[in-house]
């Protein structure tokens, strides 16, 4: 019969965390989990069993194994967000907002926890507070690229055209280099019907990345929603070429070997 002890436990938590240390995160899980054998309440072998579990996508166990964490140290802010982030990645959006809330309390300009928390409210039906909550972070100070580009994928979803538009250009205007605002750009002027100037976004990218199989088939996608087939199979071919397991790219492929 095993013999439950604090040394035992502190051994193999050790050992898990040299392990891990080495670059060798599943390696690490099993004297992780012998950790807790001797010691279920071990936080910190809790947070990181968890987070190695998240990141080889075992969401489920790793979620519990942070909830746990997060009972046992609720103050602890680098428990709270490993649990918000595996809470996001598994789909647990209800139970993401909980943890990053609690996370933004301790840390309020935590850029990803910001977009991940604004991600979790939008998943749960609260698109108003997810975009209120980006923001208000704009207006504190806390304006990053990837707040605004948060920001307009909620707007738009949100159906809150107009307001995307005026945020795109913003950030456009900020960060004039920035790939991922650009895209978001064009995108939104897509919405807006002005397709001289999306399509014109969409090649100032391309020329940018031209190896980005991602805008190739953004920027196929537009041209066949425009119905311009033969140019839009040209554009998905060259993303294909890039990236042949692509989903994005199989799928407007298909669409357009269907006209």
């Amino acid at each position: 019969m095993l013999t439950k002890s604090p040394n035992e436990a502190e051994a193999h938590y050790l050992l898990g965390s040299v392990i891990l240390q080495l670059g060798r995160p599943k390696d690490a899980i099993d004297p992780l989990r012998t950790c807790l054998t001797h010691k279920p309440d071990h936080a910190p072998a809790l947070n990181t069993l968890g987070s190695i579990l998240s990141g080889i996508e075992e969401h489920e166990e790793a979620i519990d194994a942070l909830s746990r964490a997060a009972s046992l140290v609720p103050d602890d802010p680098k428990i709270a967000l490993n649990f918000g982030r595996a809470s996001l990645r598994g789909k647990r959006y209800d139970v993401g907002a909980k943890a990053l809330a609690a996370f933004l309390k301790m840390q309020p300009h935590h850029v990803q926890a910001i977009k991940g928390y604004a991600t979790c409210l939008a998943k749960t039906d609260r698109p108003d507070e997810a975009i209120k909550i980006l923001l208000s972070s704009i207006t504190d100070g806390i304006a990053t690229p990837g707040i605004y580009e948060t920001l307009i994928k909620r707007l738009l979803h949100a159906k809150r055209y107009d307001e995307a538009l005026k945020q795109a250009e913003a950030a456009c205007g900020l960060w004039p280099d920035n790939n991922d605002l650009l895209l978001a750009f064009a995108t939104t002027l897509q919405f807006h019907k002005r397709n001289v100037e999306a399509e014109k976004a969409y090649k100032t990218l391309i020329n940018r990345d031209p190896d980005n199989h991602h805008f190739i088939t953004k920027f196929g996608s537009f041209l066949y929603d425009l119905g311009h087939w033969k140019e839009a199979e040209i554009i998905i071919e060259r993303a294909l070429e890039l990236a042949p397991n692509s989903i994005a790219a199989l799928v407007n492929y298909g669409r357009i070997r269907q006209q």
